[in-house]
């Protein structure tokens, strides 16, 4: 059973006990959004492309202390129209308002499937389902497009298209700001900061007065790439590697088909 199902369910007197989960006090963190000093960065993308360089060296380093602080910032003035970021919310919406029996025929079998419809994480290997229902689709390098609700496909291509440029950006300013050339990244898709920067865990909190739906695009090198961290910020005596090296399509396998412990699926990989 879905989670939209089930919150939309009539006969619903209790919640059932896959979906009941009990939080642990030690393992809840909280932010003071009023304490200055923990505001949540923010990068302006525009800056990046600025002819001044005492502007562009700071969005830089801005970049950069925002991966190592935290893993993860908000971007304005990105050039992504309000009306793109519009369609695509307003069509996943549409493909979850679908028949139980219309999102199914996209359910897949395997991981790696190009589509993939579930609920939770990864349903098969938990004891408590996570509140979330999710459409998974692989968009690169081959587009693969979901044929419901009419359009949608159309849009998530054109909302793709526009972030691509936008990804490929700001991977040319953390390569900077890691002390690499601006497409060093880029040109290798196969490397890790080695530790430096953080890798958290997409979180979000859900209520009982509105849907909320997130968009999250993984971007990656080709399958088999084999990524470890870059060998310009290794030193075997100073800085040794902190993670093995893995195909990423063996890392794929392991980030999906694991149970969610609040924790990177990269702390695995470490040595």
């Amino acid at each position: 059973m879905s989670v939209k199902s089930l919150a939309e369910s009539l006969n619903l007197t209790t919640i059932p006990s896959t979906y009941t989960f009990i939080n642990n006090p030690r393992d809840l963190e909280t932010v003071d959004l009023d304490n200055p000093d923990e505001q949540i960065p923010i990068i302006d993308f525009s800056l990046l492309y600025s002819s001044n360089p005492h502007q562009r060296s700071k969005v830089i380093s801005d970049l950069g202390k925002a991966c190592e602080d935290w893993g993860f910032f908000m971007v304005i003035n990105h050039g992504v129209p309000k009306e793109v970021m519009d369609s695509i919310i307003e069509g996943c919406r549409g493909f979850f308002n679908l028949s139980e029996e219309e999102k199914l025929e996209f359910k897949g079998k395997q991981v790696s499937d190009p589509i993939r419809y579930g609920t939770s994480f990864h349903a098969s290997a938990e004891e408590v389902f996570f509140w979330r229902d999710f459409l998974k689709v692989i968009v690169h390098p081959q587009f693969h497009p979901v044929n419901k609700p009419p359009g949608f496909s159309e849009v998530c291509f054109d909302y793709c298209k526009k972030t691509e440029k936008l990804t490929q950006k700001l991977l040319e300013g953390i390569s900077e700001s890691l002390g690499l050339e601006a497409n060093y990244i880029d040109k290798a898709m196969n490397i890790l900061s080695n530790g430096k920067y953080k890798s958290v865990v997409h979180r979000a909190v859900v209520n009982n007065r509105a849907t909320r739906i997130s968009v999250a695009i993984a971007n990656g090198p080709s399958l088999e790439t084999v990524v470890s961290p870059a060998p310009k910020l290794v030193d075997n005596e100073a800085h040794p590697p902190a993670f093995i090296g893995i195909k990423y399509k063996d890392y794929f396998q392991i980030q999906q088909a694991n149970k969610l412990h609040r924790k990177s699926c990269l702390d695995s990989l470490r040595i």
